[in-house]
């Protein structure tokens, strides 16, 4: 009888050890981007630049997806690690990330010049103590290029965005 116990709690601890590593193998993988690896784009046409919107992994809310816009046109939404492009004419932009909740939570703006490439990267930083912060900005092109070849594509929602 001792024997039929030991072994029914054998059976109970392997069930709950398999369980366990269900669970920790859910909540390192996060929710990332679905899509095709990094390829190359296609040149911007003459008179444009091209632009990436990249969403660097983030430890804190990293299943919800960070709505990217540009001067207030939704361009697309991404998860951890995806990225997008599109080509846009010379002008200043308003660069914007958020969530739902708040689509222009972060926002700034930026002068765009024909023929280059710019990278625009939602990211977290550490900001101590069980607290991170987030932000957009634009990476240097030496940067952002390393960086988008661990990504995911995501095709943009709308891509003809009137420059102010």
């Amino acid at each position: 009888m001792i024997t039929l116990q030991i072994y029914g709690m054998d059976m109970l601890v392997n069930r709950f050890k398999k369980y366990i590593l269900l669970c920790v193998l859910f909540a390192i993988s996060g929710c990332t981007t679905m899509g095709p690896p990094y390829t190359p784009p296609p040149p911007a046409p003459e008179g444009q630049s091209l632009v990436y919107l990249m969403r660097s992994s983030v430890g804190y809310g990293n299943f919800w997806e960070t709505i990217f816009s540009i001067n207030d046109v939704e361009v697309t939404s991404l998860l951890d690690k995806g990225y997008t492009w599109l080509h846009l004419k010379p002008g200043v932009y308003k660069f914007s990330a958020g969530s739902v909740l708040n689509k222009n939570y972060l926002s700034f703006p930026m002068p765009i010049r024909a023929g280059l490439e710019y990278y625009i990267d939602y990211n977290q930083e550490y900001a101590g103590y069980n607290s991170y912060r987030n932000s957009i900005r634009a990476i240097k092109p030496e940067i952002g290029k390393v960086k988008i070849k661990d990504y995911a594509f995501q095709p943009a929602e709308h891509s003809h965005i009137p420059n102010k």
